[in-house]
């Protein structure tokens, strides 16, 4: 049956630039002789990768180049495309570039590269590190923030301008007094030197006419306060968990079922980590400290890389060796739905899909990618990666498990990312920013972005586990934990060296996320 499957997607990646034959491409591809549709970027880069080998005909410029409008110079590093500097002597290569080079629309770009999300550009906390989020000032307890991120002082309030492009700094309370009809609030009310100032209950916003009072919807937050379900309700929210889940307290779901384990590494053996016990089950004694580790729970399977360039497997307390040569893995995982693996290569810059029997694996993607740390989402059928580009430009990328619809979905440009895991349950992806001294989260979607500020003070971290509401990570002192809601409660659960370390639980696994 595996043999089957892995034969089965051998065929779809062979097919994989067949989907656009016939149809006519987009703006951002080129169209091969063919029919064919390939990435714009893939014309003329060197590779052939039309059927027919359109894509690399006549072209002007050698690989890795893009030739200027003028020709003169005629071709530039396709690296040197919108970096502020022009090369072409007509500044083609500078020409038609994003507002915001180098992230995302939607997206701030820091001084120190970082980028963070237009809402929190001047939301009074310094959420690129270097401050220069925050060059629009600080708003005093009167003055009043705008959307666009200006602060207007308590003489601009009132004026009989509009400074703010919903008008909040022109309330319809401008000039009224409390002591006549509550000064038009819906709520409490005070005096002020310009008007009546009115406030909200807990659970509840003003509205930009300032008078009346909005809802709150919780569970709209970028990180809200449920775990898995949230339902908004006038002032407040309540929330509920997934089947295989218990609520406890207001917010917290926990995994029914057994304990929580970590599939680790210690002194050349893997095995288990019991947190109850906090003692270490042995399950295979092995030659060399692993680069990388999966399970296949269902299976009773589990998987490491070495350094000798080995991809292994072991099962019933026998181990042996699947695929030889394989120098430069980085990430290993297992997708459980059919047993298969996925890895990534740094030496290849590829991203990798193998038999679990080693009968042998095929390339998914190796094509403007630079991979280092990988997970999978295999009841979504979704890869994720963390990748390399141009310069030093560092992405969140993710695609389908065949490769295709390949998007980028956080850039993290000078975030020094690293540890990229995944809750299924939550469907979050988190991961350490080295910079940042963080932990940053998103939604397999992208949205959903958040950030654990200033979490690593005393000493940078080595790996990072996410499951029910609980952090988990080593450092050069042992294991820690902390919960999620609490980030500053951080405790110590034992002196340990784990430099691999993977959350061991059925509900990491299941054939259904289940509601």
């Amino acid at each position: 049956m595996e043999l089957l499957q892995f034969t089965c997607l051998l065929l779809l990646l062979s097919l994989r630039f067949l989907t656009g034959f016939g149809q006519q491409c987009g703006g951002n591809q080129w169209q091969c002789d063919d029919g064919g549709c390939l990435p714009l970027s893939w014309h003329c880069d060197g590779n052939g990768d039309c059927m027919d080998g359109s894509d690399e005909m006549a072209c002007p410029c050698p690989r890795g180049q893009v030739a200027c409008i003028s020709g003169a110079p005629g071709c530039v590093s396709t690296s040197a495309v919108c970096d502020g500097q022009r090369q072409c002597s007509d500044g083609s290569d500078e020409l038609n570039c994003p507002e915001n080079q180098g992230c995302l629309q939607g997206d701030w770009r820091c001084r120190n590269k970082i980028c963070i999300t237009k809402d929190q550009y001047c939301n009074g906390a310094n959420d690129c590190v270097d401050n220069s989020d925050e060059t629009c000032g600080r708003c005093g307890p009167t003055a009043v923030r705008c959307p666009g991120g200006a602060c207007l002082t308590e003489e601009e309030r009132c004026d009989g301008k509009l400074h703010c492009s919903d008008g909040s700094d022109e309330p319809s309370t401008c000039g009224r007094t409390c002591s006549e009809e509550n000064g038009g609030c819906s709520h409490s009310c005070v005096d002020q030197p310009w008007g009546a100032l009115c406030s909200c209950p807990k659970g509840h916003r003003l509205s930009a006419h300032g008078a009346s009072c909005l809802d709150v919807d919780e569970c709209s937050l970028p990180y809200g306060p449920c775990m898995h379900f949230c339902v908004n309700t006038p002032g407040s929210f309540h929330c509920h968990c997934r089947d295989g889940f218990q609520l406890q307290g207001t917010t917290y779901c926990y995994a029914k079922g057994n304990y929580t384990k970590f599939l680790t590494a210690k002194k050349g053996t893997i095995g288990f980590l019991n947190l109850k016990t906090l003692r270490f089950e042995s399950i295979q004694s092995i030659g060399y400290d692993p680069l990388a580790l999966a399970f296949d729970l269902s299976r009773s399977s589990f998987y490491w890389a070495d350094d000798q360039g080995n991809i292994c497997k072991a099962k019933e307390q026998r181990s042996r060796i699947l695929y030889h040569g394989q120098y430069g893995v980085r990430s290993l995982v297992c997708d459980w739905l059919t047993g298969q693996l996925y890895w990534t290569n740094q030496k290849t810059r590829s991203i990798h899909v193998g038999a679990a029997d080693g009968s042998g694996f095929a390339t998914v993607l190796a094509k403007n990618i630079d991979p280092l740390e990988l997970v999978l989402l295999p009841i979504e059928s979704l890869l994720f990666w963390i990748n390399k580009g141009p310069g030093d430009k560092i992405t969140l990328e993710r695609s389908g498990m065949d490769g295709l619809k390949q998007e980028s979905l956080v850039v993290l440009t000078a975030q020094a990312p690293r540890s990229l895991t995944l809750d299924v349950t939550v469907q979050r992806l988190y991961w350490m920013s080295d910079f940042k001294k963080s932990i940053e989260t998103v939604r397999v979607d992208g949205s959903g972005r958040y950030s654990f500020r200033e979490f690593f003070k005393r000493r940078p971290a080595q790996s990072l586990a996410v499951f029910e509401r609980w952090f988990y990570w080593t450092d050069q002192k042992g294991l820690w934990r902390s919960p999620q809601d609490q980030p500053n409660q951080k405790t110590f659960i034992q002196r340990t060296t784990l430099p691999v370390l993977e959350a061991y639980h059925e509900r990491q696994q299941p054939k259904v996320l289940a509601l």
